[in-house]
């Protein structure tokens, strides 16, 4: 939402004021009638004015603060970020179109590895203080509003705001100590049992994912969370039937995600059905251009997307399947393959009688070796290749390569054998025999 101040605070908690961005703080001024940064030292940055500036004590839990500062925000709703997270103002809603009934679940993305991770946190909400609500925020380091959402019955929007960052979200959470909170956080289950699987203790896991299914209040997002994680863990012990079963049920309760595909995908393929696999990752790529609707959901990079796809459809003896996602994967490297890549995608287009594509395979492996760059290995190499055309009856283009190659080495008899062969395909009989008469000169035949 863009030339209004809209009526919302935006609470921006750092854990290190080096997090701190004048410029970014700007952008929210502009957009938001009040801005507060929560920090535990003073920032070396000037604040800009508008902003309001609050200094907790580093030993104070984050829930806390949070919950203290709610009780000063003056406007109807508010948005809570950490650290290096940013928002683009267009992502923004019409509050005046909003009621203080409901609430916005935000949508954290990070990067590791290429790998896109998602979750989602309550962290967007209407003015509560009317509702003779104490502490919004249950937990220490990890604030959750869950029961204050089921308590009040406020209903969860459609809108989600999308936030990225760059830092780990949960990294300063220590699951076992939220668990001594007056009011565990839900998603404490959730990233115990990260930390466990993550540990590859996989029965400690699927225990805590357990443990959170079991609670009554259990946001939609949450709940994914909690059966993906049980199903991971239920592969890693080799219990498929178990695991596939569970990553069904997600898909039911919700298809817009990204780790039941993934599991699925996993299973199938150390059972070596490749069809299955090829057919749960065509899911996930159906799928993956959508912001997923589950928490602690997992994607995978474009290339490694790829290159699995193409694996399995190459495994399951998909020839145009494997040969369209190699394809992909050239494309996507701009061309920057290696040789036995580009041989593949030659060969694929040859079998699969695509003419126009085998004569751009061999040129980008070849074209620039012909005619003086042969050495003995690409010399065969490429006569092996033009015989393939040959044997499609692709005789002229075949033909004009023999032609390139003999003018440079007429004496090399494997160069007018085929040349022979070629002229004498594409009717070219008097080229043929003079030819024919050198050679026999010669001798070589």
């Amino acid at each position: 939402m863009e030339g209004k101040k809209q009526d919302l605070a935006i609470i921006h908690f750092v854990t290190d004021p080096r997090f701190v961005d004048g410029d970014a703080v700007k952008q929210w001024l502009e957009m938001a009638h009040e801005v507060h940064i929560l920090s535990p030292e003073l920032p070396e940055e000037v604040v800009p004015e508008g902003a309001q500036l609050t200094q907790y004590a580093s030993d104070e839990s984050k829930t806390a603060v949070w919950n203290d500062i709610l009780k000063e925000v003056n406007t109807g709703y508010t948005l809570f970020l950490e650290d290096d997270e940013r928002f683009d103002a267009y992502h923004m809603p019409d509050l005046d179109q909003m009621d203080a009934g409901s609430f916005f679940p935000v949508r954290i993305q990070t990067a590791d590895r290429g790998e896109r991770q998602i979750y989602y946190q309550v962290r967007f909400l209407p003015n509560l203080r009317s509702r003779n609500i104490t502490d919004v925020f249950a937990g220490l380091m990890l604030p959750d509003a869950t029961r204050t959402i089921y308590n009040l019955n406020l209903e969860m929007r459609d809108f989600v705001l999308p936030i990225r960052r760059t830092t780990p979200l949960y990294k300063s959470v220590a699951p076992e100590e939220e668990f001594s909170a007056l009011k565990t956080p839900m998603q404490a289950y959730l990233v115990m049992g990260k930390q466990y699987f993550d540990e590859g203790r996989y029965v400690e896991a699927a225990a805590s994912y357990r443990s959170l299914l079991k609670r009554e209040h259990v946001l939609p997002f949450d709940r994914l969370a909690a059966i993906n994680g049980l199903a991971s863990s239920m592969a890693e012990q080799h219990r498929w039937s178990q695991a596939l079963d569970l990553a069904r049920q997600s898909i039911e309760a919700e298809a817009q995600q990204y780790l039941p595909y993934l599991i699925q995908f996993r299973i199938y393929q150390l059972e070596k059905n490749w069809k299955g696999a090829l057919n749960a990752l065509e899911d996930f790529k159906s799928l993956a251009g959508w912001p997923s609707r589950a928490g602690f959901d997992v994607g995978m990079a474009s290339e490694t997307l790829l290159l699995q796809l193409a694996d399995m459809a190459f495994k399951a003896g998909l020839r145009e399947e494997a040969f369209r996602y190699y394809e992909q994967i050239f494309h996507f490297r701009q061309g920057a393959v290696d040789q036995q890549h580009i041989k593949l995608l030659f060969v694929f287009a040859v079998e699969l009688n695509n003419f126009k594509k085998s004569t751009y395979y061999f040129e980008v492996l070849y074209g620039q070796l012909i005619p003086n760059g042969l050495d003995d290995e690409s010399r065969e190499e490429i006569m092996d290749s033009l015989q393939m055309f040959m044997q499609k009856d692709w005789y002229d283009y075949a033909t004009d390569h023999f032609i390139k190659l003999f003018e440079v080495d007429p004496a090399n008899p494997d160069y007018r054998r085929a040349l022979i062969a070629g002229l004498s395909k594409t009717k070219r009989l008097n080229e043929a025999k003079a030819i024919f008469r050198g050679l026999s000169v010669l001798g070589d035949i």
